[in-house]
């Protein structure tokens, strides 16, 4: 991580940054300024080329990430792996880019000076959540979710959009894995609009669990502890071969909807083997993860692991801050 990244959380306890990417020692292309008359600078690599750090690098490089990954899905890649497969995901949302962002993040290594002071380090792959507010989800690393006929065959991705949920709601997704290993579940919804003067700029909550029984559940972002501050929730959840593992979505407090989401599961899953309940509060189907109980929210604990002020300022923009927020709403509308 750059030194000069800045830290999340925000005042009112959301993740930043969502997700990051290369900022420093960046090649792109360099402007002579020339508007007018004859321009040098293609004449040499020199002239042609600039090292750059900062968001200015970074920012195009996730804004590229999501161009491709919005490219694969129009052009019909999934889930055949082959160009013009299929017309199941042509049409991508905002929120389902953004969860492929997200579910793609490989944590970084290395450690980072807590209070820029030289005496606290945290390691960034600390294992605690799946989540920090150093590299939020992790790097961008799009082949952990855009899939090819080369692609290890033990390996898959199951993607949904557009899901519509309710208060009261849950929405049960049942994959067998292939081989042992890990399974990512990432939710993401574009929040509705709060209200401009208040200290929380959430406003609806929706939850995320995986497990096999009620004995090994894993909740969203905080594992033991439900996430009611931030609109994209994420679970690693370790598997072995031939196992069902069910994905829970709950409509824990939709209080402005109902709400759209998008749901991306990646990793030792055969994507086929896919299969959904929905209303699985009442259901007793085979699909179904029943939950009596909701988990105990975070406490500001979790949202403020080293205190409200770190480094010196709450919040705060990184290396790719803003980047899934703001060039992402290009692409779609709140889905």
């Amino acid at each position: 991580m750059a030194d000069f990244s800045s830290r999340g959380p925000t005042a009112d306890g959301r993740i930043k940054p969502e997700i990051v990417a290369p900022g420093e020692y960046i090649l792109s292309a360099k402007s002579d300024g020339i508007a007018t008359g004859t321009s040098t600078q293609c004449n040499t690599a020199a002239t042609a080329l600039l090292s750059n750090a900062g968001t200015s690098m970074a920012t195009p490089v996730s804004a590229g990430h999501a161009a491709l990954i919005r490219q694969y899905l129009t052009e019909g890649w999934y889930p055949t792996n082959n160009k013009g497969g299929s017309t199941e995901m042509t049409s991508p949302s905002a929120s389902l880019i953004t969860a492929l962002m997200l579910n793609s993040g490989t944590s970084l290594s290395g450690r980072v000076d807590v209070n820029n002071n030289g005496l606290v380090y945290e390691s960034l792959a600390n294992g605690i959540y799946p989540i920090n507010i150093f590299q939020g989800f992790g790097r961008i690393t799009l082949n952990k979710v855009l899939t090819f006929n080369d692609t290890a065959s033990n390996y898959g991705v199951y993607m949904t959009q557009k899901r519509v949920i309710i208060t009261g709601q849950d929405d049960d997704y049942c994959v067998t894995t292939t081989t042992a290993g890990t399974v990512k579940a990432t939710l993401v919804w574009h929040d509705y609009p709060g209200t401009p003067t208040s200290a929380v700029a959430f406003v609806n909550n929706l939850d995320l669990y995986v497990g096999r029984s009620l004995v090994d559940i894993k909740v969203g972002n905080f594992v033991t502890r439900r996430d009611y501050r931030n609109n994209a929730e994420h679970v690693i959840f370790p598997v072995i071969a031939g196992e069902k593992i069910i994905v829970k979505v709950r409509g824990t407090s939709v209080n402005i909807g109902p709400q759209m989401y998008s749901l991306v599961i990646s990793g030792n899953i055969d994507r086929s083997s896919a299969a959904v309940t929905t209303n699985a509060q009442t259901s007793t189907g085979s699909c179904t993860l029943p939950l009596a109980f909701d988990a105990a929210p975070a406490s500001g604990d979790d949202s403020f692991p080293y205190g409200p002020v770190i480094g010196g300022t709450v919040g705060g923009g990184a290396a790719a801050v803003g980047v899934v927020a703001g060039c992402l709403k290009c692409f779609g509308k709140r889905e």
